[in-house]
């Protein structure tokens, strides 16, 4: 039997929902947190992630500071970029 407490929710601000594993139905307009691909109460398929993903910007990644020794190696490298001719 379907639990309709236990099982969707309203919408709860930008991909939240998707970040804690609920499921949203176009058909519905409702989050549902299931195993299942379908939804319960139309048999629509569930969507897993967000149609708009976050820009470059807007996600965080972390910040990473590459050891002196790495650096001071990378400074050394010379590229030398060929074209082919045609």
């Amino acid at each position: 039997m379907f639990r309709k407490d236990k099982l969707m929710i309203e919408s709860s601000g930008r991909y939240g929902s998707y970040e804690r594993g609920y499921k949203f139905c176009g058909k519905c307009q409702l989050y549902f947190k299931t195993a299942s691909i379908k939804c319960p109460l139309c048999n629509n398929v569930l969507r897993a992630r967000p149609r708009k993903r976050l820009k470059h910007k807007e996600r965080n990644y972390p910040k990473i500071t590459p050891p002196e020794e790495v650096c001071q190696e990378a400074e050394k490298i010379k590229v030398i970029i060929k074209k082919r001719e045609k």
